[in-house]
């Protein structure tokens, strides 16, 4: 979809992008971070499907206005 977007905002054809990765998810898929989400789960996460909620909590500067809520320590994990 992003390369939709962008290309379209560009006059890049759709075409011309190559996917190499995405940095959001890259560490996690391509590292150690999923036995590391599996010792502090203390879950075995192998043929599992992880699905991240992070929403985001901006105040911004010249505004003030405030997007998001604060993040709470009462989330809860639970199995899906």
């Amino acid at each position: 979809m992003n390369m939709l977007i962008q290309s379209a905002f560009s006059a890049i054809p759709e075409d011309k992008y190559e996917i190499t990765g995405n940095p959001r998810t890259d560490t996690l898929v391509l590292s150690e971070g999923k036995k590391n989400l599996e010792k502090l789960l203390g879950q075995d996460l192998e043929d599992k499907k992880i699905i991240f909620n992070m929403p985001t909590f901006h105040i911004h500067e010249n505004s003030g206005a405030i997007s998001g809520e604060k993040f709470s320590d009462a989330i809860k994990i639970k199995k899906l």
